[in-house]
């Protein structure tokens, strides 16, 4: 969902932000995943703090 928008950032972005953009989005669900794969609530509580702000990052686009 991400590849669209993005497709369309200025040609000068396309290592920058389209690459951030991009990269942010892949780490939400590999962040709670990891955190899920942890077998302790206050781990995955902090791997989804991390998902949330990756999915600030992105929240824009």
């Amino acid at each position: 969902m991400v590849y669209r928008p993005s497709a369309g950032f200025p040609s000068s972005e396309k290592y920058g932000m389209t690459v951030q953009a991009r990269r942010s989005v892949c780490s939400i669900a590999a962040n709670i995943a990891e955190g899920a794969a942890r077998h302790g609530g206050r781990v995955f509580i902090r791997f989804l703090g991390i998902a949330s702000g990756s999915l600030a990052e992105t929240e824009p686009i």
